[in-house]
Parts: C-alpha cells; structure tokens; sequence
C-alpha cells in the first residue's frame, strides 16, 4: 500500500464526507486498488445518506484503524490529516475504541495489541497540535 494509493481512499472519503455520505463498513477489505494504482471503495450495502456526524466520524476511525493494520500509526495518521484534516481525525477519537469498530478490524488489531493505543495517542497529538 503506497501513500498515493492510501491518499486516494481518503480522498474518496473526503468526498463523501462532503456530501454526507456514510459507507458504515469502511475497512480496508472494502477497497479495491486496481492495476493503475486507482483506489475505489466498494461494498455500499449499509452506506447511509444524510448521515448524521456520528456516522462519519465512525468511517474515519474505521478507516484509520483497519489502514493502521497495514501501514502502521504514523503513515495512517499521516496521510489521513494530509487529505481530510485535522479536526476530522479529532472527531474521530472517541470512535477509535474496541467496541466501536468492527469484529474484523479489532481481529486484525489483536496481532498486535499495542496498535489501538498508539493510534490514540498519535491522534490525541494531532489534536493538540490542532490546539496550539
């Protein structure tokens, strides 16, 4: 996974946060990378429209967690701000919780347990740069 391929999910989600558009299962495993690097989200079976802050905050965080499996805390963090910013990241923090993501992403998070806590604490940091 390439930065510009991460990039261009969040900027997807970027979109449809603009347009208030939930996916509500937006994993990894609900993104297809086609040959030419071109990222596309699939899989809008329970996708909501009109959604309602919380909904979007919950894709962020789903997003961020489930990438954070594969590309880690700081390149997650990192090209997430980069694309859809600081204070939607921050919005996402009381999302970014066990209970709050899906089975699939807490399985994939329990290899390594250490990845929630720091992806909390990197977006805590986010958020207090976003403060200063």
């Amino acid at each position: 996974m390439t930065d510009a391929a991460l990039a261009g999910i969040w900027e997807q989600v970027a979109l449809m946060r603009r347009h208030r558009v939930a996916h509500r299962d937006l994993r990894l495993a609900n993104v297809f990378l086609g040959d030419d690097g071109q990222s596309w989200i699939i899989d809008f079976g329970f996708s909501e429209l009109a959604a309602s802050d919380l909904l979007l905050n919950t894709d962020v965080a789903e997003l961020l967690a489930s990438s954070t499996t594969t590309v880690g805390v700081e390149r997650a963090v990192t090209v997430a701000e980069s694309v859809v910013g600081r204070e939607a990241l921050v919005a996402a923090l009381p999302r970014l919780q066990p209970g709050m993501l899906s089975g699939a992403t807490r399985t994939a998070m329990k290899a390594s347990p250490e990845l929630l806590p720091a992806l909390r604490a990197r977006v805590e940091r986010v958020g207090a740069h976003q403060s200063a």
